[in-house]
């Protein structure tokens, strides 16, 4: 469906923008486009298209709902991805979800190894001080100024390389 594309692109460029400046994505945004797709559908599709959107939806908010219990992404993640599922549906949801893991761990390999200057140098020292003082506190301390970055930058293309391989497939 064009409309649902349409849709599914602003949601990610608008969640994009505002994942940049606030590493926000606001509840305005992700509800009223699962309203709009879960309308749009069944005014197109009646109640299958209704289904459709539901299980979209639902698929997309239990699939990051995993990772939001293990810390790994903020509640906007999980309520982006049910917009997405509802949109574009649980297949497009799934796909974008394990691009979006693997352009992640990219992105973050990425950070580790030329992000923050001397990272490397921290991670050894803290390792030689927990071994001389026998104490986790340098690899703590390590830990909680870890780098992150807003989960937009790997669902982004993420959802592009989905959206463009089942296009051309």
């Amino acid at each position: 469906m064009m409309w649902s594309s349409w849709l599914c692109g602003i949601l990610l460029v608008a969640a994009f923008t505002t994942d940049l400046r606030t590493r926000k994505i606001p509840n305005y945004l992700t509800v009223s486009i699962v309203l709009a797709a879960l309308t749009g559908y069944c005014a197109v599709s009646g109640w299958d298209g209704l289904l459709f959107s539901l299980f979209g939806a639902g698929c997309g908010f239990g699939i990051m709902l995993v990772l939001f219990l293990l810390r790994a992404v903020g509640a906007g993640d999980v309520k982006l991805f049910a917009a997405i599922g509802a949109s574009m549906g649980a297949n497009f949801a799934w796909e974008t979800f394990i691009y979006a893991i693997i352009y992640g761990g990219l992105i973050a390999a990425g950070i580790m190894l030329f992000g923050h200057g001397r990272r490397w140098r921290r991670i050894g020292i803290a390792i030689i001080q927990f071994f001389w003082l026998r104490s986790v506190t340098p690899l703590k301390q390590l830990t909680l100024n870890q780098a992150t970055f807003p989960f937009m930058w790997a669902v982004l293309p993420a959802a592009a390389t989905v959206y463009w391989t089942q296009l051309w497939i």
